[in-house]
C-alpha cells in the first residue's frame, strides 16, 4: 500500500472551540502540504465563521460535526463521542487546531499498525514549538523547536498491571494524540463519557491507562508525528492549577479511575482492592512531586517575584531569547538527523512548517 492510500485510511478528528484564527492556520497548512485525506472537524461552538473557513478549503476532505457545548466537561466528551461515531476509516486520531501533524511520521505509524494487528495505538514523543518567545500568535519571526517530551516506554503494557499503572502515573507519557484503531478509540471515549470526569487531567490519565488494557501500545522515540505549540493551552501562564483543583472534584475522579481500572484487569476482589489502593498511592506520590513547585510562588512570594522579574528581564532581550531557542532547536534536531539520515522527508517537513509559520 502506498503512502497516500495509507493516509486515506486515517481520520484526523480536529476538536475546536473558538480560536478561529488557529483553525484557519491549520486548514491553510493542510492545504499547503496537500493533505487531501479525511479530516473531521468537531466544533463545540457551532461557529458560522468556522463553516465559512471550511468552505474556503473545498479541496480538503473535511466533514463538519457541530455540538454546542454548555455543560463542562460532559459536552466536550459528548462532542468527541459524536464525532468518532461519524468516522468510517480504520484508524483515527485527535488533534487540536493550534498544533500540526507530520505526514511522514503518520505514515510510519500507520505502516506499523497495519503490520501489527494486536496493537491498539501507536505514537511518538511529541515536539513543542514556540513563536516569538512563547507568544499566543499564529505566525511570527522567531520559530523554534524547544522541547521533546520525555520518553519512558517503548512497549505497553508492562508485564504486571501494578507496574504498568505505576509507571503511567509517575512517568507520564501521553497517548492523547496517538494514532488509534478507531473501534478502540470509540470504546475508550464512550467510557470516558459515561464516567464523566470533572478534571481533564484525570480524563487523560484514564485514557493513558485504559488503552494498554485493550491492546498493545507502541511509542517511538526516533521520529515524530505531532508538534504542539507552546503558550496557547492549559500549560500557558494564564492556567491556574489551584483554581482548577477546587472547581473540579478531583478526589472523586481519581477514586473512580482506580476502581474502574482495577475492575478491568482483575476479576477477584482481593486483587482489585490492592490495585485500586496502589493507584491511589501512586497518584498521591505524583502530587507530592508536582505540588511543591506550584506552591513555591505562594510560600516564597518575594523569591518567586524576583525570579519572575529576572525571567522577564531576559525575555525583554530578543537576541538572548533567540540564541537560547536556536540552541535548543539544533540540539533536538541533531538527535533526529542521526536516526533519520535515510529518511530526509521528516526533517524537510519540519523545515517547511517553520517557513510557513514565519510572518
Amino acid at each position: 500500500m502506498n503512502k497516500d492510500n495509507m493516509l486515506s485510511n486515517l481520520t484526523i478528528v480536529l476538536c475546536v472551540y473558538g480560536r478561529s484564527e488557529f483553525s484557519e492556520r491549520f486548514l491553510k497548512y493542510m492545504d499547503k502540504i496537500g493533505y487531501y485525506f479525511p479530516i473531521l472537524v468537531a466544533d463545540g461552538d457551532d461557529s458560522p465563521q468556522l463553516k465559512n473557513l471550511i468552505q474556503q478549503h473545498k479541496e480538503l476532505d473535511i466533514k463538519l460535526v457541530t455540538f454546542k457545548q454548555k455543560e463542562k466537561y460532559k459536552d466536550y466528551y459528548s462532542m468527541i463521542v459524536n464525532a468518532l461515531s461519524a468516522v468510517t476509516t480504520e484508524y483515527s486520531m485527535l488533534a487540536d487546531n493550534d498544533d500540526f501533524v507530520v505526514k511522514t511520521g503518520l505514515n510510519k505509524l500507520l505502516h506499523f499498525l497495519d503490520n501489527n494487528p494486536d496493537y491498539i495505538s501507536a505514537g511518538t514523543s511529541l515536539l513543542r514549538f514556540q513563536i516569538d518567545n512563547h507568544a499566543t500568535k499564529t505566525y511570527g519571526n522567531n520559530i523554534s523547536i524547544f522541547e521533546k517530551y520525555l520518553h519512558y516506554r517503548d512497549e505497553e503494557p508492562l508485564h504486571r498491571w501494578e507496574d504498568q499503572f505505576q509507571q503511567a502515573i509517575l512517568n507520564f507519557q501521553p497517548n492523547f494524540y496517538n494514532v488509534f484503531r478507531t473501534e478502540g478509540l470509540k470504546h475508550i471515549w464512550s467510557e470516558i463519557l459515561s464516567l464523566n470526569f470533572s478534571d481533564l487531567t484525570i480524563m487523560e490519565l484514564y485514557k493513558i491507562c485504559r488503552a494498554p488494557t485493550i491492546g498493545k501500545q507502541k511509542s517511538f522515540d526516533n521520529f515524530f508525528h505531532y508538534i504542539r505549540q507552546s503558550g496557547t493551552g492549559s500549560s500557558s501562564a494564564s492556567y491556574d492549577f489551584s483554581l482548577n483543583l477546587v472547581q473540579s472534584d478531583l478526589p472523586s475522579d481519581i477514586r473512580l479511575l482506580s476502581q474502574e481500572l482495577s475492575e478491568k484487569v482483575y476479576s477477584d476482589n482481593e486483587h482489585r482492592s490492592k490495585l485500586s489502593n496502589q493507584i491511589l498511592e501512586n497518584y498521591a506520590e505524583s502530587l507530592n512531586n508536582y505540588l511543591p513547585n506550584i506552591l513555591l510562588r505562594f510560600r516564597f512570594k518575594r523569591l518567586y517575584d524576583l525570579k519572575q522579574k529576572f525571567v522577564q528581564m531576559l525575555g525583554s532581550i530578543p537576541l538572548m531569547n533567540e540564541i537560547i531557542h536556536q540552541i535548543k532547536d539544533k540540539k533536538i534536531l541533531a538527535q533526529f538527523k542521526s536516526t533519520n539520515s535515510e529518511d530526509p522527508e521528516l526533517l524537510e517537513e519540519l523545515s517547511n512548517l517553520k517557513n510557513f509559520l514565519k510572518s
